[in-house]
């Protein structure tokens, strides 16, 4: 009877440790990725999620609760753009606008990257691609892989880019990377315009900017309350029209900018938030309105 112990003894240990070495017992990690300032600026996500997916340079989308993800065409393109899409970061599918739909479980995560090179999302105001949403979705990784999957360049290649890309996606929580420095006229026209659940948008780095380049973007996005910085000093006409509209929680903005031009900054502020701070350098004059300046009410803060 002891020898019999032993043995069992011997063979619950060897159970155990190997138990121990292929990591048996451990839960599954579901936090979503930070789309907004992520330590990595071109991580497509890491290993949380449903999916355990590695990093990688990519537009990433990560489910809260039961999701999907698709595409519209509204009008017509010249071209429709080719993309593909992976859960595992591996193994790649065709991603076709205004048929593919990518069921999402919550913690899962979706990558979507060019299949081959494309140009522009948009043609005008009338016609366009767009992403279609349910559930509660987390955007991060580069939106330039939309366009090279390798997501290297930092130039937007044409008008209209990017414009309305997710116009009315209630289902997003934060925005993907934005990493261009070189801008076109209207390229992020009302690219995340009614998108009312969008709280984190990441900073915008461009400091040489594009006619209407920002327009619209963020208007009517009600749940955001801090704006990305503007680093740009000199302003480009209609360039930040409209931009912030209609966005009554928002009540921090950062610019770099030291005068002011009303052609470059209609209504982007009207309907902000009644009190807030307005971080600018100190020799921008302090000027207020309800619709093209700071906003009245709000704290002038002069940058360090």
């Amino acid at each position: 009877m002891k020898a019999n112990s032993w043995l069992c003894l011997l063979l619950a240990i060897c159970l155990v440790f190997t138990l121990t070495a292929c990591g048996g017992g451990g839960g599954s990690d579901t936090s979503a990725d930070n789309g907004g300032n992520g330590d990595d600026p071109a991580g497509g996500g890491g290993n949380g999620g449903g999916n355990s997916a590695p990093a990688g340079p990519w537009l990433c989308f990560t489910a809260t609760g039961l999701s999907t993800v698709s595409m519209a065409k509204v009008g017509t393109l010249d071209t429709i753009p080719t993309l593909e899409f992976s859960k595992d970061g591996s193994d790649w599918e065709d991603f076709v606008i205004g048929t593919t739909t990518v069921k999402l479980a919550d913690g899962e995560k979706v990558y979507l990257r060019a299949k081959n090179i494309n140009n522009s999302f948009s043609k005008d105001s009338f016609n366009y691609a767009k992403f279609v949403m349910a559930g509660s979705i987390a955007a991060s990784g580069n939106i330039m892989s939309l366009l090279d999957k390798e997501s290297t360049s930092v130039e937007i290649p044409n008008t209209y880019c990017f414009a309305f890309l997710f116009r009315e996606c209630i289902a997003l929580s934060s925005a993907p990377i934005i990493p261009a420095t070189t801008l076109t006229p209207y390229c992020y026209f009302a690219m995340f315009a009614g998108c009312t659940n969008l709280v984190v948008v990441p900073d915008l780095p461009a400091t040489t900017l594009a006619n209407d380049c920002y327009k619209s973007m963020f208007s009517e996005c009600s749940s955001l309350t801090t704006a990305p910085k503007l680093p740009a000093v000199s302003l480009a006409d209609r360039c930040y029209v409209h931009m912030f509209d209609e966005c009554p929680n928002l009540s921090s903005i950062t610019v770099y900018f030291t005068t002011w031009d009303e052609i470059c900054t209609m209504d982007w502020v009207n309907g902000v938030a009644a009190i807030g701070e307005f971080h600018c350098p100190g020799t921008l004059p302090d000027e207020v309105s309800a619709n093209d300046k700071k906003p009245s009410g709000w704290t002038k803060v002069p940058l360090p």
